[in-house]
């Protein structure tokens, strides 16, 4: 907050404040006081020129990464529609050839013939006694 204070040269709470220190406590430069060397940047500035170059790299990677991610997530949505549609497709013709593949013989005719056929080989044997 000093350091704004005193690089703006304008008159802040902490200007405020120094009239309050006591006189063993460091004293902030005044702004006529400070030399300005172009070729020498401000340490604050260099640390947040280096933060803002840390963000932007962060934010591109994280553009890179999510990109791959959105299309390796459309390569899975075609192979899921792909294998839904080929499997629809499968319980259509299984479902056709189930009730077309019946014919003439059912459940109820196997039953009646194997009824007979008991009937025809023990009624002899019932009349006989043996």
């Amino acid at each position: 907050m000093s350091f704004l204070a005193v690089t703006l040269g304008g008159t802040s709470a902490a200007g405020e404040r120094a009239s309050q220190r006591r006189s063993d406590e460091p004293v902030p430069p005044k702004p006529e006081e400070i030399s300005v060397d172009a070729a020498a940047p401000v340490p604050e500035l260099t640390w947040l020129l280096a933060e803002l170059r840390y963000v932007t790299r962060r934010m591109l990677s994280d553009d890179e990464k999510s990109e791959e991610t959105n299309d390796w997530k459309f390569a899975a949505m075609v192979i899921d529609r792909l294998c839904f549609w080929i499997f629809s497709l499968y319980l259509i013709i299984a479902t056709i050839a189930i009730f077309t593949a019946g014919g003439t013989e059912t459940y109820a005719g196997r039953v009646r013939e194997l009824l007979i056929n008991v009937a025809i080989f023990t009624a002899p044997k019932l009349a006989l006694g043996i």
